[in-house]
């Protein structure tokens, strides 16, 4: 016999003895049920002379027997002496698949679930949204949501992978594909806002056990259902909330709640998960005690079980430091190392406990080492399960994160590290590589499906350009135009003395962190404390950087929803707000507020500022179509905060233009930091070589976009690929035609320069 190089296999077994064998010669296979040590799905295959002898635990393990027997003759053949023991380091290996915004084919469907099997993955946790046929809720589906049928399919496939399907159907809170239709407006828990239903109105609790219903008889033997329940942020605001909060305390309102919801999915035998962000801020729901149900701590900044420091909101700035008197105040469930200096990054799981509830992990399969060091944790714990999340986006209105198809190593790393943790933590910079070699996909190298990873979002535009770039797919191609854009951002077209920044002081009514007198700000946790006053320039603009304008929506009666800007009666080329929103939300159409352009002739100009167009929220600092980013900071991990630049052409430059009116419309809270105006301007100095080619960059342009196009195309439908596309290039489009629009202005104005 001769002993055999590393033989590697994806996810690795635990245990590989073998030798080549000299001569072939043909063997028969033999299943032999066997408890073996009583590991999870645990097998042994044995090779001897004249047969291979699998042992197995249940008929799971045989599968997974198989598998690797397929996996390793179609690398290494089958011609070995020795054995291989395997077992799962975690019994539920849990991956996420959340289908709103974006429309899957079912073929893609199909093909993901045959993965996720394929990487010893036995759960798949599924958050329909509106893409769920509910026939007893009106108005809810989807225009392209799936049929019975191809539920009924994904059904059959699962059991035919052994994948236990987890339905995931939020019971109250992000329930903003339902409550913005006007017929599910009454169930909100402020009228203004489509966030969160009402917990005291029994209509909620009525309309999720519908929705749950149709799910579950779709599904057949459902055994787990997810319910959701996370950044329920509107607790307390309607006033039978608020009256229960104020005599019984804000743990009774969401807890009475949902132990309502485990009820109902109890008394029909099924097991509920929730989301337990709620216990970063409280110890105990004493209402779950006796209810089968299963907290789900999800994190997604961590990318070790142990660290110097931990995330923990009840600690100021919000982190815990080894070694300080904060840390050892909770060190029951910070548990303090003093060999390495560490504490648990996961405190939270640890408050779950002590509260008596069974808990799990969750880390997001965009983040490789979050989602080893969520399984380090588990194995840790000795959980009976660990998840890992893909999010198509944070809401059914927001702007979409990614496709699957681009995210599903991170749950590929999920199945190898549950099943095998020991092997992937010390692999653990292979991995990109060893899946490249086990894997369908288009990404080609290990390097750019890393970078891949390291990105947020994968359509809408960056804020902070990396320097390097690898891969040829269309996604690397994208940010390679906005780089060739990127040195419009610092240019300094307009001197400061060319340009009008008005006087706002008059109408400022808050401080750049959003407090407005006394009151304190809250519609976030975070502030923009971290801009400094003075002038500053972003993308050819001077600003005047002094305190914040705020406009509140509905039902802010003591804060203006609308302010007006007077002007000089000069003509104007154009004008550049800096701008986010802050606060609340749009209308179902996304349109937060409007600006209006009156001249002095009395004509004007009206311009809706719609999200992602013309208007971005502050806590999602991304370009839109004719938004540019010009602040953005971090203070805190994983998290980013900015300001939004929009310049608008005037519509009518030939008019004087005698004041600007800006409202707040909807529930949401516009900040308004700084204005310019621009009047006809000087000659730059020197020749302008600012402006690149630009026919060669939109010729480079669509050619990316149809590279995105076939990428896109086995995995989602047609209209989810068009609006992908629009929104990866729409902005690169607007930026082009700012450009195009100024060069002209330049030449017009100085056709010598």
């Amino acid at each position: 016999m001769n002993p055999e190089p590393s033989i590697l296999l994806f996810p690795q077994p635990h245990e590989i003895g073998l030798e080549r064998k000299t001569e072939r010669c043909p063997r028969t296979r033999r299943k032999i049920p066997s408890p073996l040590s009583g590991r999870p799905d645990e097998y042994q295959i044995v090779f001897t002379e004249t047969e291979i002898r699998i042992l197995g635990s249940g008929e799971r393990a045989f599968r997974y027997a198989d598998q690797t027997l397929r996996s390793l003759e179609q690398r290494y053949g089958l011609d070995f002496i020795g054995h291989i023991t395997d077992y799962a380091d975690i019994p539920k290996r849990i991956a996420m698949i959340d289908l709103k915004r974006i429309v899957w084919k079912r073929e893609a469907f199909l093909r993901h679930l045959q993965e996720l099997s394929d990487w010893k993955i036995n759960g798949c946790l599924i958050e329909y949204e509106d893409k769920f046929p509910y026939e007893n809720s009106p108005g809810i589906a989807h225009p392209r949501a799936f049929s019975k049928n191809d539920i009924r399919a994904v059904v059959r496939e699962a059991e035919r992978l052994g994948i236990e399907l987890i339905p995931l159907v939020q019971c109250f809170s992000h329930w903003e594909y339902i409550l913005r239709h006007g017929r599910y407006a009454p169930l909100r828990e402020e009228s203004a806002v489509i966030q969160q239903g009402c917990p005291r109105n029994p209509a909620v609790f009525r309309l999720f056990c519908a929705m749950a219903e149709e799910v579950i008889a779709l599904h057949g033997n459902v055994r787990t259902f997810h319910i959701g329940g996370d950044e329920a942020r509107l607790l307390g605001k309607c006033p039978a909330c608020a009256e229960k909060v104020r005599k019984e305390g804000i743990t009774a309102l969401y807890g009475d709640y949902l132990a309502q919801c485990i009820r109902f999915l109890n008394e029909k035998g099924i097991h509920a998960y929730f989301w337990g962000d709620f216990y970063r801020h409280h110890d105990a729901i004493p209402q779950l005690k006796n209810l089968r149900c299963t907290a789900v701590d999800w994190a997604y900044g961590e990318t070790s079980a142990r660290a110097q420091s931990a995330a923990f909101p009840r600690i100021p700035c919000g982190r815990a430091l080894f070694g300080t008197e904060e840390a050892a105040r909770y060190a029951e469930v910070l548990l303090p190392d003093a060999a390495t200096r560490t504490l648990f990054a996961f405190p939270h799981r640890k408050v779950i406990e002590k509260d008596g509830m069974r808990a799990a992990g969750a880390g997001n399969i965009a983040n490789p080492g979050n989602i080893l060091a969520h399984a380090e944790a588990a194995v840790h714990c000795g959980s009976d399960a660990v998840i890992g999340t893909y999010w198509a986006s944070s809401n059914s209105l927001s702007m979409p994160y990614s496709v699957y198809e681009l995210r599903k190593a991170g749950a590929a790393l999920l199945g190898a590290a549950a099943w095998n943790l020991a092997f992937e933590q010390k692999e653990k910079k292979s991995f990109f590589m060893r899946f490249l070699t086990h894997a369908e996909t288009k990404i080609r190298t290990g390097e750019e499906l890393e970078f891949l990873h390291s990105l947020e979002h994968h359509f809408a535009p960056l804020p902070e350009m990396p320097d390097r770039i690898p891969g040829t797919n269309p996604i690397a191609g994208k940010l390679r135009l906005e780089k060739r854009l990127a040195q419009f951002r610092d240019a300094r077209f307009f001197p400061p003395d060319t340009c009008v920044c008005p006087d706002l002081s008059p109408l400022f009514n808050s401080t750049l962190g959003f407090r407005v007198g006394d009151r304190e700000c809250t519609f976030t946790d975070e502030t923009l404390s971290f801009l400094p006053a003075g002038m500053h320039f972003r993308h050819g603009f001077p600003f005047r950087l002094g305190n914040g304008l705020l406009l509140y929506g509905c039902g802010y009666d003591s804060i203006p929803s609308g302010t007006v800007i007077t002007c000089e009666r000069k003509k104007y080329a154009a004008l550049s707000f800096l701008q986010s929103a802050v606060g609340g939300c749009g209308t179902e159409h996304g349109k937060w507020g409007e600006l209006r352009l009156v001249y002095s002739d009395g004509s004007r100009h009206c311009e809706p500022l719609i999200q992602y167009d013309n208007l971005n929220a502050w806590y999602q600092p991304l370009q839109g179509r004719r938004t540019r980013i010009a602040f953005t900071a971090s203070p805190k991990p994983s998290l980013r905060l900015g300001l939004h630049q929009f310049t608008l052409p005037n519509p009518f430059p030939e008019k004087e233009l005698e004041r600007i009116e800006l409202e707040s419309c909807s529930s949401g809270v516009i900040a308004l930091a700084a204005l310019t105006l621009l009047p006809v301007p000087r000659a730059p100095e020197g020749k302008n070589t600012i402006f690149p080619a630009f026919p060669g960059i939109r010729k480079d342009m669509e050619e990316t976009r149809n590279a995105m196009k076939e990428l896109l195309a086995p995995e989602i439908a047609d209209t989810s690929a068009e609006e992908l596309c629009a929104i990866a290039f729409g902005g690169i489009e607007a930026e082009l035609g700012a450009m195009e629009r100024i060069s002209a202005f330049f030449q017009e104005q100085h056709p010598d320069s």
